[in-house]
């Protein structure tokens, strides 16, 4: 019979084997601070004790991420928490809860079951960083803000999680537009924890938006033996070629692919085909081919996922690997994304998930957008996608990684010859970035040929 523990927050939880529990807390704390990969100490903690709840949940409710998705897993951990249940404390039968809304695929749903979870037992940081994940996942920001605002107050400072929670809520700050604030607060926890793969993350972001790409570069690099090893590195090593791409040294950001993100481009790792098929997106769009064989590692590993949509998200980064070039010249890729769509489509009509109405909005017209530059009908593209840009948020993910619409929109407009368009958008986005070198080129380079025709 199962025992009353505590975990290494200080909550209850029900769990009979003392080895089980210290395996849950090494899971509980990689996860949180995101140093490295959790899933084995916590796939030992459930061998070990088939039936410990919390251990379950937090396994189950990653396995049926919409990136990650393993139903198999989903219907055997479903049955088993379910038959848990009735004996399970209340905290553990708030989070079972919220691993059925996640299988539903209602991530609005889980997302305001973990943020309850956290009003009631504010150091649960399971639920903490699960609600951190959901709300970027649909793109509620100021959610997540008064989420991390509150859990930064209940954890102690001398607690040893206390660093990557701030670096959290530093993030949350940030894409609320509270950058100094969030600035500060990555430096803090950056002097407590020099490795905190969660700050040097956001701080990457920050220096995207306030200062000049020269100081982004030297901030990844001068830490990156601190990030180099973590779950985020990939991600991070791909902030670090924006930069680069600000500066405009292509050379230096194809290195980084060939060295980092080319060895991870596998089936199934959609974080990683996620970012490199935006880099080289944004390569293509700015007329710069970065080869075949680049091309051709991401589209051939993401190619498991036509016709199997998941997530609005996702389906456009597949289509932006599938629409490069001139898609026209290569009838395998232009049947590949024109089943893409087609199953969008129907997703976005027939999906029970939360993500289908986004879908609607954003997921079907976008691809088709994606499509419509390949193919070179710029004009297209601006119809589909202009009236959306204030949309984007609904996609989720970070602001910069939504970036690619806003500069896949300006260079259709450049290409399209509507200049007005353009300069009024790069303006836009300029002003948010002032310091972007990239966006100042453009400024200048149309500007003139605005004031030119005028």
């Amino acid at each position: 019979m199962a025992s009353i523990m505590k975990d290494v927050c200080g909550n209850s939880l029900t769990c009979s084997s003392p080895e089980a529990l210290k395996l849950y807390n090494q899971a509980l704390g990689h996860f949180v601070s995101t140093r490295s990969i959790f899933l084995k100490p916590l796939q030992r903690a459930i061998e070990l004790e088939s039936g410990f709840t919390m251990a379950r949940c937090l396994m189950g409710t990653i396995m049926c991420d919409p990136f990650v998705r393993d139903s198999a897993t989903n219907a055997e951990y479903l049955d088993i928490l379910n038959h848990a249940y009735p004996n399970a404390l209340d905290r553990e039968k708030r989070h079972i809860e919220a691993f059925k809304a996640q299988i539903e695929g209602n991530v609005p749903k889980s997302s305001e079951l973990y943020d309850q979870i956290t009003i009631k037992y504010p150091r649960d940081l399971q639920a903490v960083r699960l609600a951190f994940g959901d709300y970027l996942t649909i793109g509620d920001f100021e959610k997540m803000r008064n989420m991390m605002s509150r859990a930064v107050i209940h954890c102690p400072k001398d607690f040893v999680l206390y660093p990557y929670v701030l670096s959290l809520y530093a993030f949350s700050l940030e894409e609320t537009n509270e950058r100094q604030y969030a600035e500060e607060l990555c430096r803090e926890s950056l002097t407590l924890q020099p490795v905190n793969p969660w700050a040097s993350h956001t701080m990457a972001h920050v220096i995207e938006e306030v200062y000049k790409a020269e100081k982004g570069v030297d901030h990844l690099i001068s830490t990156r033996q601190h990030w180099s090893s973590c779950l985020l590195s990939h991600h991070i090593t791909w902030h670090l070629t924006l930069f680069y791409f600000d500066l405009n040294q292509t050379d230096k950001i194809l290195k980084e692919f060939d060295q980092v993100m080319a060895p991870n481009m596998k089936p199934g790792n959609m974080f990683q085909l996620l970012d490199a098929s935006s880099l080289l997106w944004r390569l293509n769009v700015m007329g710069i081919d970065p080869g075949e064989s680049r091309w051709k590692l991401v589209t051939e590993a993401f190619q498991v996922q036509v016709g199997n949509p998941s997530h609005s998200w996702l389906e456009t980064h597949l289509m932006m690997s599938l629409c490069y070039g001139k898609v026209t010249a290569d009838t395998a890729r232009l049947a590949l994304a024109n089943q893409v769509i087609q199953s969008m489509e129907v997703y976005s009509k027939e999906s029970t998930s939360s993500d289908c109405s986004v879908a609607d909005l954003l997921g079907v017209p976008v691809c088709n957008a994606l499509l419509a530059y390949g193919q070179e009908k710029y004009d297209e593209v601006l119809s589909l996608m202009l009236p959306l840009r204030y949309d984007f948020i609904k996609f989720g993910g970070s602001w910069a990684q939504r970036q690619v619409f806003e500069l896949t929109i300006i260079m259709a407009a450049i290409k399209a010859n509507d200049l007005s368009q353009a300069l009024a958008l790069i303006i836009e986005l300029k002003s948010k970035k002032p310091n972007s070198k990239v966006l100042q080129r453009l400024y200048n380079k149309i500007s003139s040929k605005v004031a030119a025709k005028n």
